[in-house]
């Protein structure tokens, strides 16, 4: 674990970008590019463990989401270098007024804006532009062995790069829970996984696509992606 200043920053509440159920996630005080996700005082490792009945004899880190997501991180790092941008960028702890927190990338659009989730930007836009990003980012998570167990409409941002580019980054949810974590040893399995939970978030666009944009053209959804969409709603 790297811990990445000395001293306690101050946070204040006024600085709140997000918050999960798990987690919040907080404006880093010395710079716009950074944020720090803390955990809500009743969901820290050690307390969510107490309440599993039976769960005393598996290791702390199965609880710790700030954890699997820094461990992957820095596998994939490790092995891929700093080029890989289907994931967010993690630099490490450190010590706040509102306890430990996890310092990530704040991911943003090239107008310095916060990106929207998924399902917001599907909400706003439909389907159709992001449909191509979607096949870029598993072709990444695939391609640099990234272990993503819920990559959903919620922890997967939606970067406008300018020029009317997209990129998809997880934000959440990173690691392998198993005691044999064989999505970590095997890249076959790995990759069965990913194209299961593509199938899943893409079940997840659709809907939100067809309770928002219902009266959205058929040009709104790419060519390539009809066959899908039928029977999605079928």
């Amino acid at each position: 674990m790297e811990t990445i200043a000395t001293g306690a920053l101050e946070i204040s509440e006024s600085d709140l970008v997000a918050a999960g159920t798990r987690r919040r996630v907080y404006r880093h005080p010395q710079t716009a590019d950074k944020v720090i996700k803390i955990f809500w005082d009743d969901q820290v490792p050690a307390a969510r463990r107490a309440r599993r009945r039976g769960r005393w004899f598996k290791s702390l880190a199965r609880f710790d989401d700030n954890e699997n997501d820094y461990r992957q991180f820095r596998r994939v790092e490790r092995h891929f270098g700093t080029a890989i941008r289907c994931i967010y960028r993690i630099y490490g702890y450190v010590e706040t007024t509102l306890g430990r927190g996890l310092v990530t990338e704040h991911v943003r659009n090239a107008d310095g804006t916060t990106s929207d989730t998924l399902a917001e930007h599907v909400r706003k836009c439909g389907a159709g532009r992001v449909l191509p990003a979607l096949e870029e980012l598993f072709d990444e998570l695939a391609r640099y062995h990234v272990v993503a167990k819920d990559p959903h409409v919620e922890n997967v941002l939606v970067r406008e790069c300018g020029g009317g580019r997209l990129e998809l980054v997880v934000i959440d949810g990173l690691g392998d829970n198993n005691v044999i974590p064989f999505a970590t040893l095997s890249r076959r399995l790995n990759n069965r996984k990913l194209m299961r939970k593509k199938r899943s978030l893409l079940r997840h666009i659709w809907r939100i696509n067809r309770e928002t944009r219902l009266e959205a053209p058929s040009t709104d959804i790419p060519e390539s992606h009809r066959p899908l969409q039928r029977e999605m709603a079928g």
